[in-house]
């Protein structure tokens, strides 16, 4: 049942009574004030009154004050204020309704009038209200949306991020097969000649001994495999900690980092697939400012992007990938270019929708570039794509330089 409070600060009592009753026979639950002070607690109360009925008197300050008070309050709770007051104080009435009434009456006033405006106020009140559960809900369910969409593009990145390992895959099992080939053939070295000297140091054959030159031979070539070994071991070490970096779900969490840095790691991790017949070309700026990013995803794009050029640049005599980077007073930039047959001119803004590719089967998802323009975005950057005149197309990623005084508090 909606509640109706009736204002009377100057109203006579036996009409302020007559008013609360055929309120009440109307199926209002009346609660009478006639003072501001009795207002507020009202207002305050846990469960406020959702219609106001009020005299506007000649005491404007107070009846200002009040309507200002349930306006302030008109997005906590629904409510519907009706004020009302004397036929010549309708100049008033009027100037209410610009400072937060809905309605109003002038009196002597028609009791089937009030009755039905009441009622419409109510109605009104019980569609706000609705409204105001429909938001609430329509609210969760967005911000519900809102984390199932995050997830879902998490996973979609992490699934692209293994679709690039897919690409490398036999490149880098060519990387750890070289290491694990000298580690093989220094071990058999090692071994012969430990074979040689456990003999002596046994001590089973006394008259046996080792010449000057087997010494010098032993001396010499057992620390160099030792050291092939420990090389070789390093070097699977360091592909096998790259591989789980860039294979394990980002985080999301950004730090103060070096595009130079990010540059090297996404190199290091496509050198199985840039090392044969194509020379990469990088001119980074020496203490290139820092800037605020995920470096996974960051060096996730640069991986997409040196994978694609040397893609393009399959069968080509002289392919080139050229790397640089640089910085001015806004934008701490990268670029990655090649000398390849370009983008046809048309295909410039294509590239980017999901699912485009140029590639065969089994060599891209079409999502890479998607993703990566999608990556670059999150982190506060952009990325842009033109032809070289040169020949050859050229991908240039930005991200803003950090304010100073930002810049400091992330270097502390």
């Amino acid at each position: 049942m909606t509640t109706s409070v009736f204002l009377s600060i100057t109203s006579e009592a036996i009409r302020r009574q007559q008013l609360e009753e055929r309120l009440t026979s109307w199926g209002f639950s009346v609660i009478p004030f006639t003072d501001t002070d009795a207002a507020w607690a009202i207002l305050t109360d846990e469960h406020p009154p959702e219609l106001f009925f009020f005299e506007w008197t000649e005491q404007l300050s107070e009846s200002n004050l009040f309507l200002q008070a349930i306006w302030d309050t008109r997005h906590e709770f629904p409510f519907h204020a009706l004020v009302f007051g004397d036929q010549e104080n309708q100049n008033h009435l009027l100037k209410a309704l610009g400072q937060g009434a809905h309605d109003f009456l002038t009196s002597p006033f028609d009791e089937a009038l009030l009755k039905a405006k009441l009622e419409v106020a109510r109605q009104i009140v019980v569609d706000r209200r609705v409204l105001a559960e429909s938001a609430q809900v329509m609210e969760r369910y967005a911000r519900h949306v809102d984390r199932l969409s995050a997830e879902r593009a998490r996973q979609l990145f992490h699934a692209e991020r293994l679709s690039t390992l897919g690409t490398m895959s036999a490149g880098l099992a060519h990387e750890i097969k070289n290491p694990l080939g000298y580690i093989s053939t220094s071990l058999e070295t090692t071994k012969i000649y430990w074979e040689q000297t456990s003999k002596l140091l046994s001590g089973d054959n006394a008259e046996e001994t080792l010449d000057d030159e087997t010494k010098a031979r032993i001396l010499d070539r057992v620390p160099k495999a030792l050291d092939r070994i420990s090389n070789g071991l390093e070097r699977i070490d360091k592909l096998m900690q790259g591989l789980k970096n860039f294979a394990r779900s980002s985080r999301g969490s950004k730090k103060f980092y070096s595009l130079n840095a990010s540059v090297e790691t996404a190199l290091e991790m496509c050198a199985a697939n840039l090392k044969y017949g194509i020379e990469v070309v990088t001119t980074l700026q020496e203490e290139i400012p820092f800037v605020r990013v995920e470096p996974q995803q960051v060096e996730q794009v640069l991986i997409n992007l040196f994978v694609n050029a040397s893609h393009a640049l399959e069968g080509q005599e002289g392919a080139k990938i050229f790397v640089r980077t640089w910085a001015d007073s806004e934008w701490v930039t990268v670029t990655v270019s090649d000398n390849g047959p370009g983008i046809p001119r048309s295909k410039l803004n294509t590239i980017w929708e999901p699912y485009y590719t140029t590639k065969e089967e089994g060599k891209g998802t079409g999502l890479g570039l998607a993703i990566s323009k999608s990556l670059i975005r999150d982190n506060g950057g952009k990325i842009t794509v033109q032809n070289r005149d040169e020949g050859g197309a050229e991908f240039t990623i930005q991200f803003p330089v950090l304010a100073q005084e930002e810049s400091d508090s992330e270097e502390q």
